[in-house]
């Protein structure tokens, strides 16, 4: 029996992170962390949080392969501001950016032997 992928869910209203930048109506869209492309999601761990221009440069490359008309970047006034925004979409998520559960269990059994 073939199994059949099912279509994404990463359009679905509910999985999405909605917001407005200061001054402005428009509604901007995010697909909600677990649901970016899994090829983008393999630079996740590359990400220091620590450093604003690696955040800055993991949403440059993510914003370009899921929205290539739009540069949300350009929206924002300064680093701080984008760091809010970021820690906001990833609270919305399930997901974080930070250590994942099987690398924190792997170091801890590691830490065993």
């Amino acid at each position: 029996m073939i199994y059949q992928v099912p279509a994404s869910a990463a359009t679905k209203k509910e999985n999405r992170f909605e917001f407005r930048m200061p001054g402005s109506r428009k509604a901007y869209s995010l697909p909600l962390l677990q649901y970016i492309p899994p090829k983008l999601a393999l630079d996740l761990p590359k990400i220091d949080e620590s450093d604003p221009s690696s955040l800055i440069e993991f949403m440059g490359k993510f914003l370009h392969r899921i929205s290539p008309s739009m540069d949300i970047l350009d929206l924002f006034e300064d680093q701080q501001q984008f760091m809010d925004f970021f820690q906001a979409w990833q609270d919305a998520s399930t997901v974080s950016v930070g250590e994942s559960q099987a690398s924190a269990s792997s170091s801890e059994s590691t830490e065993a032997h």
